[in-house]
């Protein structure tokens, strides 16, 4: 029974060390390719994987189990935050499963790092909005998260789709079993997640 339970663990503990090294492998890889200069490759890899190291952090102290998203919100918001209303959040206390929490931190930080350099967040006065909640008149039950960008310069689409975009709309999209959809609206980014409720804790 104790030999079991320990090939049960391990086996656990291996395939989550390689689903966060394909993260790592995905995060260098693309970042290396759209970076201009190795300085500033450097500096986006060391923050990516960064937060992503903090992810881990509170996943162990959670024993990779379920977080709560308000949590990981704050947390992927917290080295972005410059004044108290800069993020606007609201949203019941779900919980996450682990690679749903390391996925959205991800996803979060990407687009408070986007809002800083070219967003609402580079504006004095500019504010993101970020709420969810479930959809209990969908079916089955479902959940909605968004995130809308107010008071920064006018919005234009980028050139070419880089590892923020993909990270969001497609990797994010996957963990959830959901859409994720950017919306580049001149008036302010927009961005909008949609799952059954189930995708917030499944696992592989």
């Amino acid at each position: 029974m104790v030999e079991e339970q320990l090939q049960l663990m391990l086996g656990e503990m291996n395939h989550r060390v390689k689903n966060s090294m394909a993260m790592v492998h995905s995060i260098v890889s693309q970042t290396l390719r759209q970076a201009e200069t190795l300085d500033q490759a450097r500096m986006s890899i060391q923050s990516r994987i960064g937060i992503m190291a903090q992810a881990h952090d509170r996943l162990v102290k959670a024993t990779w189990t379920e977080t709560a998203i308000t949590e990981v919100v704050e947390a992927a918001l917290g080295p972005h935050r410059m004044s108290a209303d800069r993020f606007r959040v609201a949203g019941p206390d779900l919980a996450l499963g682990s690679k749903q929490a390391l996925a959205l931190t991800m996803a979060l930080h990407e687009l408070a790092t986007n809002a800083m350099k070219y967003g609402a967040l580079s504006a004095e006065t500019g504010h993101v909005q970020i709420r969810w909640d479930r959809d209990d008149e969908a079916e089955p039950v479902g959940f909605r998260l968004s995130w809308q960008e107010h008071g920064g310069p006018t919005v234009t689409p980028p050139r070419r789709q880089g590892f923020g975009s993909r990270m969001i709309e497609q990797a994010l999209a996957g963990y959830f079993d959901g859409i994720a959809e950017l919306d580049y609206d001149p008036g302010g980014l927009r961005f909008e997640l949609t799952s059954p409720l189930t995708g917030l804790t499944q696992q592989d």
